[in-house]
């Protein structure tokens, strides 16, 4: 009699749970609703810029099933947004981590014209389309490739697009070999460049803050490394 009386106490439980819709599926608005939700969870509390981090997502529900396209630059995000949407039910994971695998190992980069501007966008780098601008001698990331022009992360954090021919592209060998030579920095306003032959060697100055690979000396003048090929003097006065 006592086991009956718990297997009928199971059975009405077990009915309670089901009508109050336990054992239904969400529908796929509600799903998206739900991805949406932990979408913007996220974004909000990895506090993502999008003059920091790319964050570019789109997600679609069909057949049971969330395909979450788009593209990402940071694999911590891309791992968390993946495990939190596996919530939901199965997920298709067409996020693209950013660098692509075209770039292959050359994902690093150094400025070597005085000053570059960060665009926006691919040839968008001038007026209210600037993000910022970039120094000769900066070192970057690079996250993306488009029509000549790079996807790139500064080291302060901010992203922008530059021009590739104001960059030297290089791996992370090349790089570390690069930074393991003596460099000096501009501490002047601004300095006229000149070249081997004595000649201004670019139509704009280096100005401070400018980072520069060290050779020699000759006389008043530092020789610098020209990341374009050849050498740079600068007066030795303006530098630290």
């Amino acid at each position: 009699m006592i086991k009956g009386k718990v297997f009928l106490a199971f059975f009405l439980i077990s009915g309670m749970l089901l009508a109050g819709g336990c054992g239904e599926r969400m529908s796929s608005d509600e799903v998206l609703r739900e991805a949406e939700r932990i979408m913007e969870e996220i974004r909000r509390e990895f506090k993502l810029d999008p003059r920091e981090t790319v964050y570019d997502i789109t997600v679609t529900a069909a057949e049971g099933l969330l395909n979450v396209k788009g593209r990402v630059s940071d694999a911590r995000i891309k791992e968390e947004l993946i495990s939190r949407l596996s919530r939901l039910g199965g997920v298709v994971d067409n996020v693209e981590l950013l660098p692509p695998k075209a770039l292959g190992e050359k994902i690093y980069a150094v400025v070597k014209v005085p000053v570059t501007n960060l665009g926006a966008g691919p040839g968008k780098a001038e007026g209210e389309s600037t993000v910022t601008q970039a120094r000769m001698g900066e070192v970057m990331k690079l996250f993306d490739e488009a029509e000549g022009w790079y996807l790139v992360k500064m080291e302060d954090g901010y992203m922008g697009w530059a021009k590739g021919e104001d960059l030297w592209i290089t791996d992370g060998d090349s790089l570390s070999n690069y930074l393991s030579g003596n460099f000096a920095l501009i501490r002047a306003r601004s300095t006229v460049p000149f070249s081997a032959e004595g000649e201004r060697a670019f139509e704009k100055d280096l100005v401070r803050g400018t980072v520069l690979p060290l050779i020699g000396q000759g006389g008043e003048l530092l020789r610098f490394m020209f990341l374009g090929g050849g050498i740079i003097k600068i007066k030795a006065g303006v530098l630290r």
